[in-house]
This record gives C-alpha cells, sequence and structure tokens, in this order.
C-alpha cells in the first residue's frame, strides 16, 4: 500500500473508469489560488482556467512525482487548474491484477473517463516518464488527440522512446516479482526495486504492467502536430537527450535542466520551462478565439 501521505489542500477524488477500476485524482488548492487566478492581470478565471492533467511515473504516484516540486503551485498561481491521476496499479487507485489490463490502449481510455467525469473538454497533458509514454500515445490517437491542447513529455527523451518505440525490461519485472531484493543482481532493476519499495507501491501489479508492455509500445511521433516540450535533466541517462525526441514531433521543443532522472522536475528551471511552455500556448489558443 502506498506510502505516500496526501498534502493538505489536495482534493481527492474517485473516478470509476471503464472495467470497474477505481482511480485516485487529486486536485492541489493552494490559499493564494482564488486572489491569483482573478487577478487582473491573469485573463483566466476561476470558472474558464486551462486544466492541465498531470500523469507520474512508473512505480510511483501523484504525491511522490508532484508535491515536491515546485511545478504544480507555478501553474495553479499562473491562473491553471491542475488534476492529478494515480496511473492504474498505482497509489491509491485500483490495482487489477490480470495483465491485459496493463495494455497503453488502458492508460489512454482512463485519461478520457478522468477528463468525462470532472466535465472537461480540452486538456494539457503533463507527464513525467512512463506518465510522458502514456501522454504521448494519447497525443498521437485519432480519437483522443482533438482534447488535447498541448503536452509536456518529462523525464523523456530519444533513449525512452528510441524513433517513438518504448519497451519495458524483463529483469525489471522479474525484480517486482522476487521474493526479497536481495535475490535481484540486475543493477538497474535493483534500483526499480527498491523505489517501488520505499513508495510502498503494488509489487504485482508493476511486475504486470512491466510483462504486458514487454512487447513494446510504437507511438507514430509524425502523427502528433500538438505543440509539445520534452523536457529532461542533462544526467538523465534513462531518458536520454530531449532534443532528439523532440526533432521528431512537427511542432516539438525542448527543455534541458541540471539533474537526472530521479530530481530534473525538483529544479525550479524545469518548473519555469513548464509554466511557460504552457502559457505561452494558453494565450496563442486564447489569441485564436
Amino acid at each position: 500500500m502506498t506510502t505516500s501521505v496526501v498534502p493538505a489542500g489536495w482534493l481527492e477524488t474517485t473516478v470509476n473508469a471503464r472495467g470497474g477500476i477505481e482511480l485516485a485524482t487529486f486536485e492541489p488548492i493552494y490559499p493564494s489560488m482564488v486572489d491569483v487566478v482573478t487577478s487582473k492581470d491573469n485573463m483566466f478565471t476561476p470558472e474558464d482556467a486551462p486544466v492541465v492533467l498531470g500523469l507520474h511515473g512508473f512505480a510511483a504516484d501523484s504525491v511522490v512525482t508532484w508535491s515536491r516540486t515546485r511545478v504544480i503551485e507555478s501553474l495553479v498561481k499562473s491562473g491553471f487548474r491542475v488534476i492529478l491521476l494515480d496511473l492504474r496499479g498505482h497509489g491509491r487507485s485500483g490495482a487489477p491484477l490480470d495483465i491485459s489490463s496493463y495494455a497503453i490502449t488502458y492508460f489512454v481510455s482512463d485519461i478520457v473517463d478522468v477528463l468525462d467525469a470532472y466535465s472537461v473538454n480540452r486538456v494539457f497533458l503533463m507527464g513525467y516518464s512512463l506518465g510522458s509514454v502514456i501522454s504521448l500515445s494519447a497525443a498521437s490517437s485519432p480519437v483522443f488527440r482533438e482534447r488535447i491542447q498541448a503536452v509536456v513529455a518529462g523525464g523523456a527523451g530519444g533513449r525512452l522512446l528510441p524513433n517513438g518505440s518504448f519497451h519495458t525490461l524483463e529483469s525489471v519485472a522479474m525484480a517486482m516479482e522476487a521474493a526479497d531484493i536481495s535475490a535481484v543482481t540486475d543493477k538497474r532493476a535493483r534500483a526499480y526495486r527498491r523505489f517501488a519499495e520505499a513508495t510502498g507501491a503494488d509489487l504485482r501489479a508493476l511486475a504486470l504492467l512491466q510483462r504486458s508492455l514487454l512487447g513494446g509500445v510504437h507511438i507514430d511521433l509524425g502523427s502528433i502536430h500538438i505543440p509539445t516540450l520534452v523536457a529532461a535533466g542533462r544526467d538523465d541517462f534513462v531518458a536520454g537527450s530531449p532534443e532528439e525526441l523532440a526533432r521528431q514531433i512537427l511542432k516539438g521543443e525542448w527543455l534541458q535542466v541540471p539533474g537526472n532522472h530521479m530530481n530534473a522536475l525538483l529544479n525550479q528551471s524545469f518548473a519555469d520551462g513548464v509554466s511557460d511552455f504552457l502559457l505561452k500556448q494558453s494565450y496563442a489558443q486564447v489569441d485564436r478565439t
């Protein structure tokens, strides 16, 4: 069971997704939010605030990924409404013990169910690591991409998605299935197992997710015509180069900040870059209407 503690001011809502899965969602509210979003310098009111949906990484959850960063508070103070989703198999969301439940299409359909539950028509997607893979998959979907205004793919780059292909590792699946971490000899897999234990993640669900995606997920990056920011740390050897990935997306931009895969999003420059990008997209779309 997750060890994370929901911060004060985060409103938790359970969404019933297709297949009977219960998804935990959170909407962070800060004390100064109302004053900020209604200030004369902000074109958004609470009623028409653009919505950002945040998707965390593998073995993490919304609290673990986002609460330590300045990203959420920065977005809220810029006038955005932020909703965070615990992915299926993670955090406080349901963790089905059926391998077919972890196909990438189910993660994308969960996004739709969350938006419908919140009565949100269009959204800015903000993912990190696995959350970025899901966000880009949604952006390439002919069925769903019309509802996406822009994408932030954090913790992503040419190594995570070489030519748009994402593959999980058998060694990580085996690490999650091991009776004890001492039995895990692969260094990278051992690190994932240690992180999963620290977050109180459901090891069985994580193993099923890894095995479900062993065959790979291919994203047609050329079909993504939505403004996309790819952001990663300079020492992120999991993601690789954000520029390499961004150059394969028609309206791709990239941001490289200090840090590695685990701590780049804690950097103030990450929060500033994400906020600036999403504000620019929001203003541009308002100008076109």
